[in-house]
């Protein structure tokens, strides 16, 4: 996984050489966003690889307990970055909350089709 910002100022738009990047460089607003997206999802999966058995038990009764009663767009959209950070997080969030992955996939592929 690559971490690093490309760093070719030539390319940046600014007010001076020195002065702050406008708004309007999309091309490096969407660099930065992709690499903290990266960075997000790595942080996330290396804590949860961390953690004891008993702590990520621990993290998917508190999914189940504070997710279960939202709706289940809600909670697949939450387990879809759980499974980004870590796939083991992804599926004991889903198995936690009563989510049968395979089937939601299913349906989902039907749904786009």
């Amino acid at each position: 996984m690559n971490t690093r910002l490309p760093e070719d100022p030539s390319t940046e738009l600014a007010i001076s050489s020195h002065g702050p990047v406008l708004m309007q460089d999309f091309g490096l607003i969407e660099k930065m966003a992709h690499f903290a997206r990266e960075r997000i999802y790595a942080q996330a999966g290396n804590l949860f690889r961390r953690m004891t058995s008993e702590a990520r038990q621990r993290l998917f009764g508190n999914v189940a307990r504070l997710m279960g009663s939202v709706p289940r767009e809600t909670q697949m959209r939450a387990i879809c970055h759980f499974y980004r950070a870590d796939v083991n997080y992804g599926i004991g969030a889903a198995n936690a909350l009563g989510i049968n992955i395979e089937q939601e996939m299913s349906k989902m592929a039907a749904a786009s089709a």
